[in-house]
């Protein structure tokens, strides 16, 4: 049996306090535009979206692990053991943080790689353990 492969991911933001005011969350012609859309709700669509296909065609051929954390942008403090643990048990790791940000977006602590196929790391993060193939991917859908 193949190794599980796991999705990671996370649901917090950095945008300060008071953002939604003047950059509220909307949704026009098909599109979601706010503070976390694209870092990293995106990447969790795509996950969910792409793990609802693999479902529905039958094509699911191993076990998926989704992780969201939700302390992503503050260091991981207390989801990293979590990460480490799951990402040693799994044969790949994709981290489905997208490449860049909007230009208003604030900085963000590490810059995210990404392209549209899936490629290995040249380093590995700190927070994931060495014993994981640790990938990268973007998924067109």
């Amino acid at each position: 049996m193949k190794q599980p492969v796991l999705l990671l991911g996370h649901l917090d933001t950095v945008w300060p306090l008071g953002t939604l005011k003047t950059m509220p969350c909307r949704l026009s012609g098909g599109r979601l535009s706010g503070p976390g859309t694209l870092d990293m709700k995106a990447g969790v669509a795509m996950a969910l979206t792409a793990l609802e296909m693999l479902v529905e065609t039958g094509s699911l051929e191993q076990e998926i692990v989704l992780l969201l954390n939700s302390d992503e942008e503050v260091g991981s403090p207390v989801s990293r053991p979590i990460t480490e643990r799951l990402a040693a048990e799994c044969g790949a790791v994709y981290v489905m943080e997208p490449a860049q940000g909007l230009p208003a977006r604030p900085p963000a602590r590490a810059p995210a790689i990404g392209e549209s196929t899936s490629r290995e790391l040249p380093r590995t993060p700190a927070w994931i353990s060495k014993k994981a193939q640790v990938r990268c991917a973007s998924w067109r859908m």
